[in-house]
């Protein structure tokens, strides 16, 4: 089944997720995810076998996307991200470098973040947030950027 294409409605039967798309998907030959034919994928990252890279997202680099975690929207991924445990990387979100997100952390909107950050338990970066360094955001916390 690996580098098998296969149409949105077998992929969300798989994954049981719902989306607008009904453009075809294929496994990502390194770790057997799946990776919308609109999306990007590099041959050195890791899609593990039950997440998803989907609508115009790009990921490049020795990015690892584990578990049931998603990148999705017009995200740009690269670098030595980690990504575990329903983690999700979504909207305009640039994230590079060694960040780790896990535990249902997110990273959304227009938020540009690097270095060796990590978003996990639930917390959330969104908006205009830009963060670097070697930060932990954490315990369901909500940063929001907003520009003005």
């Amino acid at each position: 089944m690996e580098g098998e294409r296969i149409t949105w409605t077998e992929a969300r039967s798989i994954h049981g997720v719902a989306t607008m798309c009904s453009c075809g998907w294929h496994q990502h030959p390194n770790g057997g995810g799946w990776v919308q034919d609109s999306a990007f994928a590099g041959k050195n990252c890791y899609v593990g076998p039950e997440a998803m890279v989907q609508g115009f997202a790009r990921v490049r680099g020795k990015v690892m996307v584990l578990d049931r975690s998603r990148v999705s929207g017009n995200s740009k991924v690269g670098g030595f991200v980690t990504m575990t445990e329903d983690a999700r990387i979504f909207g305009d979100a640039r994230v590079l470098d060694s960040v780790k997100v896990a535990d249902f952390g997110s990273i959304s909107g227009r938020a540009r973040v690097r270095g060796s950050v990590v978003v996990c338990d639930r917390a959330c970066l969104c908006g205009n947030v830009r963060l670097s360094g070697a930060e932990v955001i954490r315990d369901v916390m909500f940063l929001d950027g907003q520009s003005g």
